[in-house]
């Protein structure tokens, strides 16, 4: 990886140039020449923070093995709005800072930077990475097989174990945890956001949830309190297929994870009740749910982790459910009830409703303090 000076950051996929390639892959490939490049747009209708781009090089002359023949380049997005929000959230800033300071060590498959820019004055950022086509991304409306749970579960694993206590997670300013005003700003988009939920989309869940709804957006600071009083780590935060790469058995992009802008130190057991909640068709969650918790709790146990009983792992997985009441409200409310489609419905039937399963199941509002 580098930080090298490179010419300014492109202002957009289709501003990417052979000569800004070329620049960004010198530290690892010193001398090699780019004479072309084809550039596709990738990731369109899935996020709306940043632009993708799958970039494929033609080289001057051999570049040896080690060149790659495709990257993927990662910019902020032009549109102002949610490219003030991701500023004022640190999306950007933590992802670059992710792979700057944190990528090479966490013990599981995320791609390879080549190179990173962040510049705090314009939030504008750039990530060269490895692109990995022989393999398929996850689809979260879609799900996934139970083998691919329980590899996703298994990583989780290993990631938090990598990272659990660890005191060197507090050196990175930029890596939310306690008392960050993070959490400020998303009490206040809950906040912001709740009249609209009550009155387009409460009627189509239990009215637990919106009860929930309610009491998270009251007690947020004391709730959010109450999970970094558990173990922390490293936490994904966005842990759902649609940031997840499969590739074939015993290869060595078998699973890949992406997207690391919402990254934060926190209780690993969020990542583990959003996947399970939100990615998981109700039938499996209702066959699998104990084993998967037991499969995370003995990869914690692999990877180091002693003091931490099963019993302790349960509770925690539930605790993690008050915070679900947060993706339904901000979630529902990104869909305009003017223009509601096909895809509408499928995110508040599978993915809403999902989360909204996982609330009721574990008597969500037990974990929001009086």
């Amino acid at each position: 990886m580098s930080s090298q000076a490179v010419p300014a950051i492109p202002g957009g996929i289709a501003e990417v140039t052979p000569a800004w390639i070329e620049q960004t892959l010198q530290a690892d490939l010193p001398g090699c020449r780019v004479e072309s490049i084809a550039v596709k747009r990738i990731g369109e209708g899935i996020g709306f923070l940043g632009e993708l781009g799958r970039v494929r090089l033609s080289y001057a002359a051999d570049p040896g093995p080690e060149a790659p023949p495709s990257v993927i380049v990662k910019l902020p997005t032009n549109v102002p709005e949610p490219r003030g929000m991701a500023a004022a959230l640190g999306f950007y800033e933590r992802e670059v800072g992710f792979y700057r300071d944190l990528s090479r060590e966490s013990d599981i498959r995320v791609p390879y930077a080549y190179y990173h820019t962040f510049d705090p004055e314009t939030a504008g950022f750039a990530l060269v990475l490895e692109d990995f086509p022989g393999a398929s991304p996850g689809d979260q409306l879609a799900s996934c097989s139970i083998e691919h749970a329980q590899l996703a579960v298994r990583e989780l694993a290993r990631l938090h174990a990598k990272w659990w206590e660890s005191p060197r997670l507090s050196h990175y300013p930029w890596l939310p945890s306690r008392g960050h005003h993070f959490f400020q700003i998303l009490q206040g988009a809950h906040l912001q956001a709740l009249p609209v939920f009550e009155e387009h989309w409460s009627s189509r869940f239990d009215p637990a949830v919106t009860h929930v709804a309610r009491r998270l957006g009251e007690r947020f600071d004391a709730y959010i309190e109450s999970l970094m009083d558990r173990p922390l780590t490293l936490a994904h935060q966005d842990y759902r297929l649609d940031n997840m790469l499969f590739g074939a058995p015993g290869a060595a992009d078998e699973f890949v994870l992406l997207d690391w802008q919402l990254v934060q130190q926190s209780t690993g057991l969020t990542d583990l009740q959003y996947f399970i909640s939100s990615n998981l068709r109700k039938d499996m969650r209702d066959r699998h749910t104990g084993d998967l918790v037991r499969l995370y709790h003995e990869g914690l146990r692999e990877g180091g982790v002693s003091a931490y009983s099963l019993d302790e792992c349960r509770e925690d997985f539930a605790r993690a459910s008050a915070i679900l009441g947060f993706y339904i409200v901000t979630g529902c409310v990104a869909i305009d009830p003017e223009n509601y489609d096909e895809r509408g419905n499928q995110l508040i039937n599978l993915l809403y409703g999902s989360l909204a399963d996982a609330m009721v199941e574990h008597d969500a509002e037990r974990f929001l303090p009086a």
